[in-house]
């Protein structure tokens, strides 16, 4: 793709944001003149306030400190556990609507392997039919991606072999449910899993269910976040009061599922049956939060327990406990800070409202500069002018830059992409579930048209080839999803919605096609070889958003709808006929979506690599204008 720029601004801008700093009133001086009488006046009252704040209500505040503790704790627990809802309740969709089946396929592989990616908390996926069918995947220590790893399946007889993993679930329960079913741990191999089911339902009838699972060591590293986050230990235990995890020491259960409280290596945790529950935090009690002291050696501790019964069949109780001597500290340092924060934003308020007139303008300019870049509209903006003020003037010249930089960004990523995610939202690019129709297109025979040209003219080609369809794609609400060589893979339906994207997309293949004809008039008069193009065009569901790693990603569609359309494009060749300048192959999902409003004629059916029965598919006719075909 080629991104046109007009160079001499580029270069003029480019120059005029490295100026230096023009001399003037630094901005810190000058609030500082403002700020120093108001800061003298505000001290006493600070300061007044500061020691008022000692005699708070020690009981609301461990209320407070109780509910906030226990219930972020629940929200992050709940926010990991979601993951595993989410992937059943995908599996069951998919299940539903035929996209996936009970049996191992290459398009499944795909399909459950990206289920994994966009769920980092879920260790594995497993399809268990009635008719004793099943499928799984798994993902390893490596981050690599099995049907059932080595690492996973039983080696001696106390570990379930992985023909008998039907018999660790209550299949009888799950099938009747209508959401997300916890069930009881199971060992599969030498690991605890936690996990989370639905029925598998096709036509009103229930064929298997759905078990997402997630590893014990996932529950680990959930309580060391946690007790880092809130400076405390963070315990969970059984129904039995035995301990099933422990922010401290989590090594301890790397061979061992759950630890009697009794022999738990921890002596003030030891101390919880002994603690004596204290009935006066009202508060907390309505949240289902209970607080216990103990009088122990370590000069005393408190413990704020929650039971939960939505992520097992059996209850767990969330714990954490820390000295009862930090808790009055911290509380008093956040009054301080609260208090503080407050004075200083008053004066601060007063001080903006002195300084508003003279500061306002070009600060304004500043914020209406903002507010293009929000919406990415890099062309609205006009470079911003210098100003006096030393700290303004660094504002005005980190912005020119900005936009500098940006401009020159567009020529590698898609100027309109980046648009429509910053309209839709950052959830937008999460990666979720949707319809969307599929283009792929490739310069047949480029090989050989390269080898007559240098490296500067196979560029010009590509880039001029590249460019065209870039433009029909985006003038259609499409997505250019990448470059592969000579090819060129696009998408219509996200990131926003399109009820018509089958459409837009096959109005987009016969512009490609008029604009591959047209070139091709061009090239001819000009002495060069014409370019032939094939295209594959099909729409199906799938997942998008972003796809990779925590460094790096990309915003792209997976699934087997992608790998259908990329099958079609290669047919394609076979359809050509000699004197054919463009040909675009279509699934009979396009044509059935069509209805009508396009041209097709239909070519049979065809076998795909990947799937078991032939696909119907179609020619797009795409009629053509007499300058198109002009030699």
């Amino acid at each position: 793709m080629t991104v046109s720029h007009d160079r001499n601004r580029d270069h003029h801008e480019h120059h005029g944001s490295e100026q230096a700093p023009w001399p003037g009133i630094s901005l810190s001086w000058l609030l500082a003149l403002a700020f120093g009488g108001l800061v003298a006046l505000s001290v006493g009252a600070v300061l007044t306030l500061s020691v008022r704040a000692n005699f708070v209500n020690t009981l609301s505040l461990l209320n407070t400190r109780a509910i906030e503790l226990i219930d972020g704790m629940e929200r992050q627990i709940t926010a990991e556990a979601s993951q595993g809802e989410r992937v059943v309740d995908a599996l069951s969709a998919l299940y539903r609507d035929g996209d996936i089946g009970l049996n191992t396929t290459p398009g499944q592989h795909a399909v459950l392997t990206g289920l994994l990616r966009t769920a980092p908390s879920v260790k594995g996926i497993l399809l268990l039919g009635d008719d004793g069918s099943s499928a799984s995947m798994f993902r390893t220590r490596d981050d690599v991606f099995a049907p059932l790893p080595a690492e996973l399946s039983g080696e001696t007889a106390n570990e379930a072999p992985v023909q008998d993993l039907r018999s660790l679930f209550d299949l009888g329960r799950i099938s009747q449910a209508a959401r997300p079913v916890w069930g009881r741990p199971v060992p599969i191999g030498k690991n605890l899993f936690h996990n989370v089911a639905l029925p598998l339902k096709r036509g009103g009838n229930t064929e298997g269910v759905a078990v997402a699972v997630v590893g014990q060591d996932m529950v680990s590293q959930i309580m060391m976040r946690l007790a880092n986050e809130s400076d405390a230990t963070v315990f969970m235990l059984s129904e039995g009061n035995g301990v099933i995890s422990h922010s401290r020491l989590p090594e301890l259960f790397r061979s061992r599922d759950i630890i009697s409280i009794e022999d738990f290596p921890d002596e003030v945790l030891r101390e919880l049956p002994n603690a004596i529950e204290d009935r006066d935090y009202g508060k907390a009690a309505e949240r289902g939060i209970r607080v216990f002291t103990s009088k122990d050696r370590f000069g005393g501790h408190i413990f704020l327990t929650r039971r939960l019964t939505d992520y097992s069949a059996e209850p767990f109780t969330l714990g954490v406990y820390f000295r009862a001597t930090d808790l009055g500290a911290e509380m008093l340092r956040a009054v301080n800070t609260l208090l503080v924060g407050i004075g200083g934003m008053l004066a601060a308020v007063i001080a903006a409202i002195l300084l508003g007139r003279r500061i306002s303008r070009p600060m304004s300019a500043v914020a209406e500069a903002a507010a293009h870049f929000s919406d990415f509209r890099l062309d609205d903006i006009n470079p911003l002018p210098r100003s006096r003020i030393r700290e303004i003037d660094e504002q005005a010249v980190a912005l020119n830059r900005m936009r500098t930089i940006l401009l020159h960004f567009t020529r590698y990523v898609p100027r309109e992409l980046v648009a429509r995610l910053m309209r839709s939202g950052e959830t937008a690019s999460h990666p979720v579930e949707r319809e969307v129709t599929i283009l792929f297109s490739d310069i047949m025979g480029f090989t050989s048209i390269s080898e007559r040209l240098n490296a500067a003219e196979v560029a010009h080609v590509l880039n001029q080839h590249f460019e065209m369809v870039t433009r029909n794609v985006e003038d259609t609400g499409g997505t250019i999803d990448k470059f592969m060589g000579d090819g060129v893979m696009a998408f219509w339906g996200a990131p926003e919605t399109d009820t018509d994207h089958v459409m837009h997309a096959v109005r987009a293949a016969e512009a490609i096609t008029r604009s591959v004809h047209q070139e091709n008039s061009e090239r001819r008069l000009r002495g060069e070889t014409p370019l032939r193009v094939r295209m594959g065009l099909h729409t199906g569901r799938v997942v998008v958003g972003n796809i990779g790693g925590p460094d790096r990603h990309n915003y792209t569609v997976v699934g087997d709808t992608v790998n259908v359309t990329q099958r079609l494009e290669q047919l394609a060749k076979d359809i050509m006929k000699p004197g054919d300048e463009a040909v675009v192959l279509a699934s009979c999902d396009v044509v059935d979506a069509a209805r009508g409003q396009a041209d097709f004629t239909p070519a049979g059916t065809r076998l795909i690599r990947g799937r078991e029965n032939p696909v119907a598919v179609a020619v797009l006719n795409t009629r053509l204008d007499a300058a198109d075909t002009a030699a």
